[in-house]
């Protein structure tokens, strides 16, 4: 019986630990980002690691629609949508981005690409359209490709924007590529990396580009986060990724969980924690903070989002 108590006493200590780690995490994470703003896009953190920590490229600016957070609605598959939940989770737990909320639709592989999920969901997603003021729009590029019929690209997405349009003529879009799937099929980081990066360029050329010229008097966000695998992969096979003990296997240590490649946790957070960057201005010293309070190694991450800074810096939407 003593030992059945002590068992349940530590168990419970072990609970109450981690909701206390996670209320730190959440504190750190969702400061408003106007705050710290001007210091932490120009690399200066206030000491805890001066422009070494600069994580945005060669930006000095970028435009950040929603400093105080927004109405999501995220399409897509199962590369597409648990990022975005990840993303939720660090931006709705506290009062920081007073403005956020989101939903989510997510089919499977294909099943969430933009023109299926038209073809055979969008009442349902209508319905959830309707349903509220969505503020911003996001859906997948699907996998990475290198060949598409451009005429049917264009046609999948502007039926989207078109719709939304109708609820709400101020509602911005995001369209996202991800990592490609399958890796251990590819004998190396180098050989994984060159879909994403062939496709990410084909998508700015004949997608977002194409948008932009359509929609002028909306925001058409476009990120490639599908680089943090690359990265990730990069760094884990020149032995360089701290916590990250096997390519393939559990979502604590491993970069991928199957031999699809969906994401373990070190993969879902840091594109979350993009995300947070991306459309919220999270200060850099903050989302690096949370990332080593999550457990990872601060070196990599800034590693990491670095190379997605750098990789989306030609897309980015600049302050005017």
């Amino acid at each position: 019986m003593a030992k059945s108590r002590k068992c349940l006493l530590i168990s419970a200590a072990v609970a109450l630990a981690a909701v206390a780690i996670g209320a730190i995490i959440v504190t750190l994470l969702l400061a408003p980002a106007q705050e710290k703003e001007e210091n932490s896009v120009n690399g200066d953190t206030g000491g805890t690691g001066g422009t070494s920590d600069n994580i945005d490229g060669n930006n000095d600016t970028f435009a950040i629609a929603f400093p105080q957070g927004a109405n999501s609605l995220f399409i897509g598959h199962s590369f597409f949508v648990p990022i975005a939940e990840q993303f939720d989770q660090f931006a709705s737990a506290g009062s920081g981005y007073p403005n956020h909320s989101a939903k989510f639709f997510k089919r499977g592989g294909e099943n969430g690409s933009p023109v299926n999920l038209w073809n055979e969901h969008k009442e349902d997603i209508e319905a959830m359209i309707n349903s509220t003021t969505v503020e911003l729009f996001g859906m997948t590029t699907g996998t990475n490709k290198t060949v598409v019929d451009e005429v049917a690209l264009l046609e999948a997405y502007t039926q989207w924007i078109d719709l939304g349009l109708n609820y709400n003529p101020n509602m911005a879009f995001y369209i996202g590529l991800p990592w490609s799937d399958y890796p251990s099929l590819y004998d190396n980081a180098t050989a994984y990396a060159i879909p994403n990066q062939e496709s990410s360029a084909l998508m700015w050329d004949i997608l977002i580009t194409k948008l932009r010229d359509l929609y002028p008097n909306n925001h058409i966000f476009y990120l490639n986060y599908g680089i943090i695998a690359a990265e990730m992969r990069s760094m884990f096979e020149r032995g360089e990724l701290v916590d990250i003990t096997d390519m393939t296997g559990s979502k604590a240590d491993s970069i991928f969980v199957d031999f699809k490649g969906h994401a373990g946790n070190m993969l879902k957070h840091m594109a979350g924690l993009t995300y947070m960057r991306f459309f919220y201005g999270t200060p850099t010293d903050l989302i690096l903070e949370g990332a080593r309070r999550l457990g990872w190694n601060r070196q990599n991450v800034v590693n990491i989002l670095r190379a997605v800074g750098e990789a989306n810096e030609d897309f980015m939407l600049f302050e005017r």
